[in-house]
Order: structure tokens, then sequence, then C-alpha cells
């Protein structure tokens, strides 16, 4: 009697017919014959994966806090440094600092929400288009992106090792193609990944290596925010320093009433001595204008006070020989 073949024999193909199941290799999975290398899988960087890991990164209220106390400090840190006045002494807290971070902090969240609405929307289109290159019009897409990719890092690192006083005294360009060149690598590098004909074991490195640039990317990107609004922030406390020193006449005064003689000076600024018998004080000051008052000070500057030749005055508010007035 004779034995019956195994199910595994019977499944095999006979002898001299093709197998309807070749290993197609890497080739299968993406849809082309092995050996054309001639498409491209049209998923490249996920950008909703880079928002959903951003905005967990981002969301915590400790992080946010940090941003915009961030924001705040470059702004006030520009404005006072331009009358001569060190941060420290004026004491803000970090309800001031906040404050004063939101007209600073809009715009480059703003500008950030828009430009991830254009690129979200273009982003499956320009994946479709360079699906389509092959032979020479491939390989020139990927120089393309690799050389974008070398420019936009170099003006960054040309801005990182320019030396200048902080970093809030960089200009915009800088930090924006810190974050330009993070996104076009990880793009370049995700399209390399699926494209048919990349390498196996390259493909490999790079799927195993996808997580990582996704963190990297994340970290780029939050740390170019963080560069451009400093740079926004300390520019719009120079503006503000600025504006404020060309209308100080137009601003409310401040009158000091003193006991003894204070010795105030400064241009706009002028004594009149006080009838001590009708007053409780002796001299009277006009021609001053206040910049701040915080922590039981007042710093008060004359009405003519210039950059480079002007000093601010400082008192204080609790002592029984000086009494401030405000006046319009």
């Amino acid at each position: 009697m004779t034995d019956m073949p195994d199910a595994e024999e019977d499944a095999s193909p006979a002898a001299g017919e093709p197998d309807p199941n070749p290993d197609a290799g890497p080739d299968a999975s993406s849809g082309t014959r092995p050996g054309t290398g001639d498409a491209v899988e049209p998923a490249g960087l996920q950008m909703s994966t880079v928002l959903e890991l951003v905005g967990k990164v981002v969301a915590p209220a400790s992080l946010l806090t940090a941003m915009f106390y961030f924001f705040g400090y470059t702004r006030e840190r520009e404005f006072y440094r331009h009358f001569g006045v060190d941060l420290g002494t004026v004491g803000l807290s970090t309800t001031d600092y906040l404050v004063r971070s939101a007209g600073v902090a809009f715009v480059p969240l703003a500008v950030l929400a828009v430009l991830t609405a254009v690129a979200l929307t273009v982003e499956s289109a320009l994946t479709a288009g360079l699906a389509r290159c092959t032979g020479r019009t491939g390989v020139g897409a990927a120089c393309l992106l690799a050389t974008t990719a070398a420019a936009l890092l170099a003006v960054a690192v040309a801005g990182l090792v320019t030396p200048t006083r902080e970093i809030g005294s960089q200009p915009l360009v800088a930090p924006i193609a810190l974050g330009s060149a993070a996104l076009v690598t990880c793009y370049g590098l995700a399209l390399a990944e699926r494209h048919a004909a990349t390498p196996a074991g390259m493909r490999r490195a790079l799927a195993a290596g996808r997580p990582t640039r996704i963190g990297a990317l994340v970290i780029l990107i939050i740390i170019s925010i963080f560069w451009v609004t400093a740079n926004i922030g300390a520019a719009r406390g120079r503006v503000a320093a600025s504006t404020l020193e060309r209308t100080l006449v137009t601003q409310p005064q401040a009158i000091v009433f003193s006991r003894q003689k204070l010795y105030i000076s400064g241009s706009g600024v002028k004594m009149v001595p006080l009838d001590v018998s009708n007053s409780r004080y002796a001299f009277r000051y006009n021609g001053l204008r206040v910049l701040l008052h915080n922590k039981g000070l007042w710093f008060l500057l004359p009405a003519g006070w210039q950059s480079g030749d002007g000093t601010v005055l400082l008192l204080p508010d609790n002592d029984p020989e000086i009494r401030i007035d405000l006046a319009p």
C-alpha cells in the first residue's frame, strides 16, 4: 500500500511550475517590481506624528509657564538695559514677566500655527510629487533636499558662533534656519527610508532610527521657537525703550517734595525752593517722569533724558522726608 504524501508536499508547486508567491524581497511591500527602484512610497515625514509629540512635550503647564516667563524676561531685560538699569534691581515678579510676555509670544506662536497648517496642507502633495521622481530626477530631488538642509544648517551654526552679547541680540534668520534644517533633514531621511531603490540594509537602519530622529526634530523645533521668541522679545524691549525716550516729555509727571535738598540734576529738572512757614517741605523738583514703581522704589527719569547721557533716580516710597505726587 502506497503512503499518501504530506500536506506540505501537496502544497508545494510542481516542478517546472512558477511559484505563485515568489519572495519579492523589500520591493514587494512597495508595490514595485524587483530591481526597478523607480518608485517612492507616498508616506514621507508624518507631520501629524511630529505635532503629536510636540503637543505632548509642550502641553505641561510648567513648560508653558517657563516659555512665557522667558519671553517676558528677554523683553524687560532689553527695555531696562536701555536706561542703564539692571533687571535684578527692578525686582519684577513671575506674574510681571508672564503678563508682559503676552504681546511678545503672540506673533511667533501665531506664525507657527499658520506655518503648521500650510505644512500639513502641502505635505501630501509634495510627497506624491516626489514619489514620481525616477532616475536622474530622483537623484536630483535627493541632492536638492540635502543641499537645502546643509545650507540651512550652515546659516544656523553661523548664527550660533557669531560673537554677540547674548542670544537675544541674534538675528531671526539663524533660529528659523535651525528649525527648517531639522525639518528638511528628517523629511529627506523619511523619504529615503521608503524609497524602493534604497538598499535593504540602509532601510532597516533608517527605520530603527526613526524614533530618535523624530525626538531630535521636536527638540530642535522647540529650541528654534525659544530662540526666535527671545530675539523678538529683545527687539520689542529695545523698541519700547526708544519710544519711551522720545516721548518722555509727554509722559505723566512726577513731582518730588523734600525737606532736605536732594541735588537732583538732569535735563529738564528744575528745583523750586518753598516757603517752609507754609509748607512741610522745603524743596520741590519738577521735570521728572516715572519709569517704574515697584518693590517700594520709584524709578524716575529727567524729562530730557537721553541714552548715554542721563541717570535714573531711585527714591523710596516710605521715606517721611520725601513726597512724590503724580500729575498729567
